[in-house]
């Protein structure tokens, strides 16, 4: 469930556009069995950290999970690349940072009234790391799928 036509437009091209370039990378044979993994992991992650939040609508978290996992792809299989990881990754906790604080309002697809919901992208970007970091250590991993990439 979304807030708006909008907000659900936005979550899905970034899911969508996520999801395709992992299976760019080798990723997309599995990709749906570890967002089966992810969405109730994200779940209960939020619901232990922040029992009050009444509820969350969006896809922003599984956003984030893609997001983290194509951050470790990345960084296995293209080392020259690591530098604009980092500072993709420092502007990333940034933005976080600034919706947790609320310092700053942010852009978004949300009414007037509404906050984002920092705790869901935290959940979402952890248990994203999580997941691929376990898959990658079992045999036929997504690095050696990543290495036959087209991607330059």
């Amino acid at each position: 469930m979304h807030y708006s036509a909008s907000h659900a437009a936005l979550d899905g091209l970034a899911c969508l556009i996520l999801a395709f370039a992992l299976s760019r990378m080798g990723a997309g044979h599995r990709l749906l069995l570890r967002l089966a993994l992810i969405a109730p992991l994200v779940s209960l992650a939020i619901f232990f950290a922040v029992p009050d939040m009444a509820s969350y609508r969006g896809a922003s978290a599984l956003a984030m999970a893609l997001t983290a996992a194509l951050g470790q792809t990345l960084w296995q299989a293209r080392p020259a690349w690591r530098p604009g990881l980092l500072l993709l990754a420092v502007a990333l906790a940034v933005k976080i940072a600034a919706d947790a604080l609320a310092i700053v309002p942010m852009p978004s697809s949300l009414p007037a009234g509404v906050r984002v919901a920092w705790q869901a992208h935290v959940a979402g970007l952890v248990c994203g790391l999580a997941v691929w970091h376990l898959a990658a250590k079992r045999p036929g991993n997504l690095a050696a799928a990543s290495s036959r990439s087209s991607l330059p």
